[in-house]
């Protein structure tokens, strides 16, 4: 009996994505899927009237579909090889362009901006590509239940969150048991509660929400926490032991939270010069 072919393998894994994630109806079968070259790949997405290129230095496929014009969804029948990297651009990004890219093969890292029509289903289909190391939000639509998606993902290294529009459903930003996650940024939100927990390699953390309230932190390896000139009045944090400078200037944390801070952080110097 022929042994299988990696290729072969990550068809039928991927495949099976598709008919996992969401509870799919829809089945791409394994014989219906080609991997094709991405020259290959590009080719066929323009002769349907798409905007796309790929960047050979890089590995990065650039994929536009703006508000302007009727380009297609990206085909869930075709694979191509050796994109490392994925930009997605434009308003008419939809959950399946990003159900389309969970099953390329090579993928490490996906981008998406100014895709206010991507929702947390989309993401889901992200969170299920193993082989993820980077992730950046523009402009979505995702809401908490897409974020923590995440958590547990064994792989994912750096995530950055930008500028979502679903105000009132990311409230809440929670992820866990992510031992590879690095880095973690958030800017031009509206959350109001902040937790992680247990992302032991995470030494670098950027929350900018103006409604933030709660921050919440256990297990991670950060050694300073800005939290300046936010709204929060409580902050939590649990083994945390690297951590040595906490600023706390213009927020609005009480006298007990300090105190509270400080006994479960002995030696944590934390800056506050006034509050709002």
């Amino acid at each position: 009996m022929k042994r299988q072919s990696t290729i072969g393998k990550r068809i039928r894994f991927h495949c099976l994505l598709l008919v996992c994630a969401l509870g799919q109806q829809e089945v791409v079968r394994a014989e219906e899927v080609k991997v094709i070259s991405t020259v290959e790949w590009v080719k066929n997405y323009l002769e349907l009237k798409g905007d796309a290129n790929f960047e050979e230095k890089t590995s990065t496929m650039t994929i536009r579909r703006l508000e302007n014009n009727s380009t297609p969804s990206l085909p869930l029948q075709l694979l191509p090889t050796s994109v490392k990297r994925v930009v997605l651009q434009g308003r008419r990004i939809e959950d399946s362009d990003l159900q389309a890219v969970s099953t390329w093969p090579d993928v490490a890292a996906v981008e998406v901006s100014d895709g206010n029509t991507v929702t947390d289903k989309g993401i889901f289909y992200l969170s299920a590509m193993v082989q993820l190391k980077e992730i950046t939000l523009g402009e979505t639509d995702v809401g908490s239940a897409g974020i923590n998606a995440f958590s547990r993902h064994k792989n994912i290294r750096h995530i950055t969150v930008v500028n979502q529009n679903r105000i009132s459903q990311l409230r809440c930003f929670s992820i866990e048991d992510m031992p590879a996650l690095n880095s973690l940024a958030i800017t031009g939100s509206k959350i109001v509660y902040f937790k992680i927990a247990r992302v032991d390699h995470l030494t670098e953390i950027v929350v900018d929400s103006t409604l933030l309230e709660i921050v919440e932190i256990e297990g991670a390896a950060i050694k300073e926490l800005d939290l300046r000139n936010t709204t929060v009045n409580k902050v939590i944090l649990r083994n945390v032991p690297q951590l040595k400078d906490l600023d706390l200037s213009n927020t609005k944390v009480t006298p007990n939270t300090l105190s509270q801070i400080a006994i479960e952080s002995p030696g944590l110097k934390i800056k506050v010069n006034k509050h709002r």
